[in-house]
């Protein structure tokens, strides 16, 4: 067997016991896979608050959803798929956040031209 067999095997095992609850088989796979998600967030969003942030969130989800939890390829797999589909929320919602911002600042510039001409 391989390395990444190996590794493999060891994350379905540690998976079987995070859904008895086990969390020390969660912090073995979070210490494990922390640091290079962390690194892929932080090169698409090139900000290390929101990066953190998206990885935490992917760990707090795969805690609270431990119970049903099916993961059909290898665990580095199905992590960095929810990393990216988490990116993707991110940058979806700085977007959204954009547009309302120069709404505002269209409004803002609207009213006091209005105020001008009074």
């Amino acid at each position: 067997m391989n390395l990444d067999q190996s590794n493999s095997c060891r994350d379905a095992e540690l998976l079987d016991l995070i859904r008895m609850g086990d969390s020390a088989a969660f912090r073995e796979i979070y210490e494990k896979h922390w640091s290079v998600l962390l690194n892929m967030s932080y090169k698409r969003l090139d900000r290390i608050e929101i990066a953190e942030e998206v990885v935490q969130d992917i760990f707090v989800n795969l805690f609270l959803r431990r119970a049903e939890l099916e993961v059909r390829t290898s665990l580095e797999a199905y992590l960095k798929t929810a990393l990216k589909y988490k990116i993707f929320d991110v940058f979806r919602s700085m977007a959204s956040h954009a547009r309302c911002v120069d709404a505002l600042v269209q409004q803002q510039h609207l009213t006091s031209l209005h105020l001008k001409a009074i």
